[in-house]
């Protein structure tokens, strides 16, 4: 999970290490079994409604954005075009978002 700390004055951007394959290169070896488009089309349904409630609209939803672990897991990435819809609690906001030093608030994550 990515996560911004402020500790001190500083601001410390801490990534993790995702080992997995793009969608977008999972399709171009042909189609995938019906089972795991259901299961993937599941996990990409409750990570969109999950940022959703939190505020967030991706809008960037692409193949290449996609990423399958290998346990199966689906992760949504790339939410720098996301754009948050109003209005969205503070308390929601702090939970899942980080502000910048510009003053504007970015998702960091979106897992399910």
């Amino acid at each position: 999970m990515n996560t911004w700390r402020h500790q001190f004055t500083a601001s410390v951007l801490i990534l993790s290490l995702l080992l997995s394959v793009a969608c977008k290169k999972k399709v171009a070896g042909g189609p995938l079994p019906e089972k795991e488009v259901l299961r993937l089309g599941v996990q990409l349904a409750e990570g969109l409604a999950t940022a959703y409630d939190h505020g967030v609209v991706h809008r960037d939803l692409k193949p290449g954005n996609l990423q399958v672990t290998s346990e199966g897991r689906l992760k949504i990435l790339d939410f720098g075009l996301a754009k948050l819809r109003l209005p969205v609690t503070t308390s929601v906001a702090t939970e899942s978002f980080s502000e910048t030093h510009q003053g504007q608030v970015w998702p960091v994550t979106c897992e399910v």
